[in-house]
């Protein structure tokens, strides 16, 4: 529907508050299931996760606070992205399996279609893209060698089936990861290992780029 021109101003204007709204909105109702502020800066996890195909994959990732992250898959792909003060991130991927380096932009991978942004790769979950609904389950917190998770219900309107989540405040990702296909739960994620690392540990960022060839 095209709009009269005298009222494009009026209507980009109410568009863009309503937009500022419904992000603030849709931000503080994540922030509040999801929260991550009480985690500790520097935090390694080991998981293992269930990809669409139904392949079991190996995921660590080593985080420091919001500037820096990388994340391992399979000891294959290491992803190292870090922050700059005015929020831009900065992607290095590693290719073992074919010694490649590529260094990339976030302008970069939305070319290829690649979207990963600071929360999903640093807390696991993100913000999903378009309306979702999250409803605390009745059940206790679960106790588990990590702490304390309280299990959460996250539909994506995207989505056929929802998902299970049992969050962990304290470290600030989800210990488990249950889908409901057909009703039943299926394990999709789960946390082997979870402790935090010191602060020297600089070299867990560092790129050892000398047998490595340059990507794009």
């Amino acid at each position: 529907m095209r709009l009269p021109p005298t009222f494009i101003g009026a209507f980009l204007l109410c568009i863009a508050q309503m937009a500022s709204s419904y992000a603030e909105d849709t931000f503080s109702n994540w922030e509040a299931s999801f929260p991550v502020t009480a985690a500790p800066a520097r935090v390694y996890y080991r998981a293992h996760y269930i990809d669409r195909r139904g392949e079991s994959h190996e995921l660590q990732v080593w985080r420091n606070g919001d500037r820096q992250v990388r994340r391992r898959t399979d000891a294959a792909i290491d992803l190292y992205a870090d922050k700059d003060d005015a929020g831009n991130l900065d992607y290095r991927i590693v290719d073992h399996s074919r010694n490649v380096l590529i260094h990339a932009d976030r302008l970069a991978l939305y070319r290829v279609g690649r979207f990963p942004n600071w929360l999903g790769l640093a807390h696991v979950l993100d913000t999903p893209i378009g309306g979702y609904t999250i409803t605390a389950l009745p059940q206790p917190p679960q106790s588990t060698q990590f702490g304390e998770c309280k299990w959460i219900r996250l539909q994506v309107d995207q989505l056929k089936t929802p998902s299970n989540i049992c969050w962990s405040q304290a470290w600030g990702i989800p210990l488990m990861i249950k889908g409901l296909p057909d009703g039943k739960e299926d394990i999709e994620f789960s946390i082997e290992e979870v402790h935090e690392f010191q602060p020297n540990e600089d070299t867990i960022f560092m790129i050892d780029d000398k047998d490595l060839v340059d990507g794009f």
